[in-house]
């Protein structure tokens, strides 16, 4: 399974959604590594020391800070404002921008991947995409590894 198929079917699951924004806002996680370490681990059954999932991450890093979170930042922002914001024009235009960060997050995983090598081994190693969130994220309370124990187990299903 492709990187960006695996994230949109792992996304799906229940529970997905809350645990990345427990990590991505108490944490400070790039979300974004942390699908693309859990699919080298699960999918590719690559495990990363803590210096290379960490390079993962600071590969990812720029391009995370200057364009998705832009994207994000704005998107956020026009919940509530400026004007002419929160309106029906501005919730389509806010769509848009859902979808722009969306792509630009696929680009990035995409890149992720080439830049890896890897390739899917066609045994499921959910116990090496959990290996590789715990050398990153290194969970430091039971919320933490409960995130990471949502991520793990809906990419094992």
């Amino acid at each position: 399974m492709d990187v960006w198929t695996f994230v949109v079917t792992v996304y799906r699951n229940p529970g997905v959604e809350a645990a990345c924004l427990h990590l991505q806002d108490r944490r400070g996680a790039d979300v974004t590594a942390l699908f693309f370490l859990l699919w080298a681990g699960t999918v590719c059954g690559r495990r990363y020391a803590p210096a290379e999932a960490e390079a993962v991450a600071a590969l990812a890093a720029p391009w995370q800070a200057e364009v998705v979170g832009a994207l994000r930042g704005v998107r956020r922002r026009l919940k509530a404002g400026p004007a002419p914001a929160p309106s029906e024009a501005t919730g389509a235009f806010r769509a848009r921008l859902a979808a722009l960060e969306q792509d630009a997050e696929r680009l990035i995983l995409e890149h992720l991947a080439a830049a890896s090598g890897l390739v899917p081994s066609g045994d499921p190693r959910p116990e090496d995409g959990r290996h590789n969130l715990h050398v990153l994220l290194r969970p430091a309370d039971p919320a933490d590894e409960a995130a990471v124990d949502a991520l793990v187990t809906a990419a094992a299903a």
